[in-house]
């Protein structure tokens, strides 16, 4: 991401353990590096970078963002590459599969693929969300399995799907990892793969993954990713124009899981019990990369507003892991 130079701070390192800081001084509020030590090996990383693609988990916004090498929607197996920086986002669950509806619902791509199927379509959202879910719900433990497009109306299937595009090792010839497989999803060794990636980041934190990403990649922070007085990072709109990173909800309308009944965000958790599993793993990865990433750096940049919505996550999915094992 392109940005002055003036609203840089940039890291130069004089050793392979010690790191001094410069001032940019043409910024008033430019700060200073504080000295760190001991950076762990690999921590920086300037390859380029292979983008694994799961569907509604912010891919598009990055790929504008970043504008990665390779980037493609592939199980993480095929889209993973030796030779680059192996990137992958995820995404609540709960937020992952309204956004997956709501794009089969409203988007110019999911009003092609469903037209002509029984998929949900009046005027409530809602009420076409539950009926959605349900479906999948009714199919979710059908003998043989139901799998493939035919049972997805054409779109997406979002039972478990970030841990299916995190095990499966099939090719989008075969099939695509937006819809279900005649095999099994593999939770362990989805969770493998988010332990072996070079990066995770989160959609739900999307603004701090991208700053995490920048530092390790180019050495440099951007000052709108560090934490204010207040509490939280500094914001394009601020005075000084300073870029602040977001996630975008390309060609739907505006919604949040926070405005779901308590009935449908029931619904949701049975559908992806994996995927509750996988993403508490990818969270806790996620933090400690990033409390790593501050340390190296001398300033924090996941303030006391994620702090709180990461520890509400992890209230929130240890509780649905609880319901769904009692039913």
């Amino acid at each position: 991401h392109m940005m002055k130079c003036q609203d840089l701070i940039v890291l130069l390192l004089v050793t392979p353990f010690v790191a001094i800081s410069l001032l940019a001084t043409s910024h008033d509020s430019a700060m200073y590096w504080v000295k760190t030590s001991n950076i762990p090996y690999g921590f920086f990383d300037d390859r380029n970078i292979s983008f694994i693609h799961i569907a509604k988990c912010s891919g598009r916004s990055f790929e504008r963002e970043i504008v990665p090498a390779k980037s493609g929607q592939n199980c993480y197996k095929l889209g993973k590459s030796s030779s680059m920086m192996n990137v992958v986002f995820l995404r609540s669950p709960r937020a992952h599969v309204y956004s997956q509806f709501m794009q089969c619902k409203h988007d110019r791509f999911g009003r092609r693929v469903t037209k002509k199927t029984a998929f949900p379509r009046s005027k409530d959202d809602i009420y076409d969300l539950r009926i959605w879910l349900d479906h999948f719900i009714q199919i979710m433990d059908k003998e043989p399995r139901q799998f493939g497009p035919e049972n997805d109306f054409n779109c997406m299937d979002p039972r478990n799907m970030q841990t299916r595009y995190m095990s499966c090792d099939w090719t989008r010839s075969e099939a695509h990892p937006d819809h279900a497989h005649q095999d099994d999803d593999d939770i362990d060794e989805a969770i493998r793969n988010v332990r072996k990636a070079t990066f995770i980041g989160l959609t739900d934190f999307y603004h701090e993954s991208i700053c995490m990403l920048q530092f390790r990649s180019t050495k440099i922070l951007p000052l709108t990713c560090q934490c204010t007085d207040l509490g939280g990072n500094a914001t394009e709109n601020q005075s000084d124009g300073h870029v602040h990173y977001t996630h975008s909800q390309d060609g739907v309308p505006k919604h949040s899981v926070h405005n779901l009944p308590m009935d449908v965000l029931k619904l949701e958790d049975r559908l992806t019990n994996w995927d509750q599993r996988l993403f508490l793993f990818a969270l806790d990865r996620f933090l400690r990369d990033i409390r790593i990433a501050e340390k190296v750096a001398g300033h924090k940049f996941f303030c006391h507003p994620q702090t709180t919505e990461a520890q509400a996550l992890v209230t929130t999915y240890n509780e649905a892991s609880m319901m769904n094992s009692d039913q």
